[in-house]
């Protein structure tokens, strides 16, 4: 019987351990749920990335291949032709364009490891599983006797209520009507 006991509250301590890893350890379902929105924000990346490498790789071709682009890339790294004069406009910057590299996207809820708190846990369980099944169970039943059995009144109501009915019992001659 000892041996069942303990068995039983190994299966219960284990049955714990394995819930509260489904649900809530790193690889549980609301874990599930984050990494999902995480994959979201980085498909999203992936794709604002995706077009900034287009539209540099068309700026590239166009440098290989357009003459008047090269020539105007050119002057704006300060290379001119035999001839022609430089004009400089103070506060007019032509080299302004700034493209952005895309960014990083970081995860950045990263859950610490909760394992050893569900072993503290499901051990907590089992070892209150076994006090549980450690109970006499004539204990048990005795007292759900004693509970069925008690009356639903306290008994100073009960008392209360007894005395009334016994002086309602008792039958007293009446003075009333006779002569003194």
């Amino acid at each position: 019987m000892k041996g069942f006991r303990v068995l039983f509250a190994a299966a219960v301590g284990l049955v714990t351990y394995l819930l509260l890893c489904t649900f809530l350890g790193q690889a549980g379902v609301l874990e599930y749920r984050k990494l999902s929105a995480y994959r979201e924000r980085l498909s999203a990346n992936i794709a604002e990335l995706d077009r900034i490498q287009a539209r540099l790789s068309e700026r590239v071709l166009s440098l290989q291949s357009d003459p008047e682009n090269i020539q105007l890339r050119a002057r704006a790294l300060g290379y001119f032709l035999p001839g022609e004069k430089l004009i400089r406009l103070p506060g007019y910057d032509p080299n302004q364009q700034v493209t952005s590299p895309g960014m990083i996207v970081y995860r950045t809820d990263r859950p610490a490891d909760p394992r050893n708190l569900f072993r503290g846990i499901a051990f907590a369980v089992a070892v209150l599983a076994y006090l549980v099944s450690m109970l006499d169970r004539s204990a048990v039943q005795n007292a759900g006797r004693y509970f069925r059995s008690a009356p639903h009144r306290s008994r100073a109501a009960s008392g209360a209520s007894a005395g009334r009915r016994a002086s309602a019992s008792r039958v007293t001659p009446s003075t009333e009507g006779q002569p003194t």
